[in-house]
């Protein structure tokens, strides 16, 4: 102990002589260099301090746990601690029995993880990986405190530590009801992921394989039902709180840009799935009862026109206005507009403005009476299209009531979503060459939404709670006094 000591006392007189020696003649970018590399060192020699006055946790000859098993001291045992500032062995005592696992009080004393990375390089390695490739990450951190991990160890660790990110989004604490607003906004859409051909191949009879085969061929297309760079869909949901703001259709067709201030979104809460829509659905609502379990806020669900996702916010937040996204309606204008005129032409830009203006009016009626006039008089190619167009308005004809939703102040464009679908999932999982597992991807999903709604601090506190339970939970009652002390 004394020898350690000695060991940090003379490292830190070092850092101090350099500061005021050697690094006077050096840049600045070098001398902040040195002192950060030299604090790592020291910082390994202080946790071996700690280490050495903590002691191997022995409790005496025997250990009773919570369910009066008795265990007999056995023997000391090592195991690696990789800490931010290097790598460390560290000696327990051991409390065994016949036909019973071994236990460490030291381990749960010290709520030591489950695997040889410390929590503090689990969050820095789960935090990198959810930004950018695996290979990177390791090559980030191995740069900065000079540990050398495979982008291997990175996916494990991002792996391992989204266990509990749905349980954290259920339990954690609501906003307060000073920062929310009076309209509750759900949203809710899907995004495209690549994954590897072996997740998304299915268990098929080889006579229908060979039916398949028959099908390619009198297409003379030869596809192939195993071909990577498949997508599977992710579901994308958002909720937060806004505040009304009424506004009037010229004022949105305006092209003159007026210095108001717009309403932002408060409480967003942003999160994505691949075990499909109606979980992603169930994910919503659960969100959605958590900020307003009294139902008092107004509920206006924002999405594109999907049916099957329509279905489910009626099924699942039967209380919510559904709103169809103007974005999406926009798309299907402006595609209308290209079939009569050149796409950049005045001539375009105002039949779109026409058909915009009338459906912000309330009158979705009259643009479908309209696109259906000039369908009767139009080509077959160009029906086809006007189809597909009228089809659209039709069916969420509904949801459309634009001059209503103006009038009380309700957001109509569902930019929270969309920057979500990028954000969360393009921007990460939809890199060059990238193929996915479905267990990895959702797991990067969930910490990158912990990320992005800035509950890190708020999920590595709760995840290491549960880590704790899961490893330390048969325990003696005063080692758990000690633990959560």
């Amino acid at each position: 102990m004394e020898q350690l000591i000695t060991q940090a006392k003379n490292q830190f007189d070092d850092i101090l002589a350099y500061v005021q020696g050697k690094a006077q003649n050096q840049e600045l970018n070098i001398v902040e260099k040195g002192i950060f590399h030299a604090l790592l060192k020291l910082g390994l020699t202080l946790l071996l301090v700690f280490f050495q006055q903590k002691g191997i946790g022995h409790k005496g000859k025997v250990h009773i746990d919570k369910e009066g098993t008795k265990r007999p001291y056995h023997s000391t045992k090592t195991r690696d601690y990789q800490s931010i500032f290097g790598k460390i062995s560290i000696s327990r005592a051991c409390y065994w029995a016949k036909k019973q696992h071994e236990i460490y009080p030291l381990d749960a004393e010290l709520n030591l993880p489950r695997t040889e990375y410390s929590y503090l390089l689990q969050e820095w390695g789960a935090a990198l990986g959810a930004e950018q490739p695996y290979d990177k990450a390791a090559h980030f951190l191995e740069n900065i405190v000079g540990i050398p991990l495979w982008a291997s160890s990175i996916e494990t660790i991002v792996r391992k530590s989204s266990v509990d990110v749905e349980k954290f989004y259920e339990e954690r604490q609501k906003p307060s009801i000073e920062t929310e607003k009076e309209i509750l906004v759900a949203t809710i859409d899907g995004k495209g992921i690549v994954m590897r051909k072996d997740q998304l191949i299915k268990k098929t009879r080889k006579k229908h394989l060979r039916k398949m085969r028959k099908i390619d061929e009198k297409k003379k297309k030869p596809t192939d039902p195993k071909k990577p760079g498949k997508k599977k869909m992710s579901t994308v949901i958002g909720v937060y709180t806004i505040e009304a703001q009424k506004r009037t259709v010229e004022s949105l067709l305006s092209k003159e840009k007026k210095e108001e201030k717009r309403p932002r979104p408060c409480n967003k809460v942003v999160q994505a799935t691949l075990e499909g829509k109606a979980k992603g659905a169930q994910r919503l609502k659960t969100e959605i009862e958590k900020r307003d379990p009294q139902r008092k806020k107004e509920g206006v669900a924002l999405m594109d026109g999907e049916h099957k996702l329509r279905k489910l916010i009626k099924s699942y937040l039967p209380w919510f206005l559904i709103i169809i996204d103007i974005y999406h309606v926009m798309e299907y204008l402006w595609r209308g507009a290209h079939i009569f005129y050149k796409e950049g032409s005045i001539e375009a830009a105002n039949w779109m403005t026409d058909k915009l203006r009338k459906l912000l009016m309330g009158k979705v009626e009259e643009v479908i009476v309209e696109l259906k006039e000039l369908f009767e008089t139009s080509s077959k190619n160009r029906r086809e299209q006007l189809k597909k167009i009228i089809t659209y308005l039709t069916n969420g004809k509904a949801h459309m009531r634009y001059d209503i939703y103006l009038a009380k102040g309700y957001p109509i464009g569902s930019g929270v979503v969309e920057g979500a679908c990028r954000n969360l999932v393009k921007d990460r999982l939809e890199q060059c060459g990238m193929h996915w597992t479905i267990t990895g991807a959702e797991a990067v999903l969930g910490m990158r939404s912990i990320q992005i709604n800035k509950m890190t601090d708020a999920y590595w506190t709760y995840h290491i709670a549960q880590e704790r339970n899961r490893l330390y939970g048969i325990l003696a009652e005063d080692d758990q006094i000690k633990l959560a002390a």
